[in-house]
């Protein structure tokens, strides 16, 4: 009798363990898949972020190509203003004279 009612116990236990297992088995499934869904969600935002920062390297680019060219006109229309200004000195330089050559002439 003794020995019935501890075989009867350990089947309990037995079933009480598959089932335990059963139940286990079904988290860490759950789990897996979880966790296959949070790497695709991870590997997503990844190449999302790479996409910004491809775009925002060639805004940097194209910026940073507006700036010289703008550099570029910026000097070129120092050059020609102080060409300007040359010129404008040399005529004024040159009205003097004529002046002074007309006043002599006058007098």
């Amino acid at each position: 009798m003794e020995l019935q009612q501890q075989g009867q116990a350990m089947r309990q236990q037995a079933h009480t363990a598959q089932t335990q297992l059963a139940a286990l088995q079904t988290e860490a499934h759950g789990l897996q898949h979880t966790n296959t869904q949070l790497s695709l969600q991870v590997q997503d935002l990844l190449a999302k972020l790479a996409q910004q920062q491809d775009a925002a390297t060639a805004q940097r680019v194209d910026s940073q190509a507006e700036l010289r060219q703008m550099a570029e006109r910026l000097a070129a229309a120092q050059r020609m203003a102080s060409g300007t200004a040359g010129q404008a000195a040399e005529l004024e330089a040159e009205l003097t004279r004529v002046k002074g050559s007309h006043q002599e002439t006058v007098t």
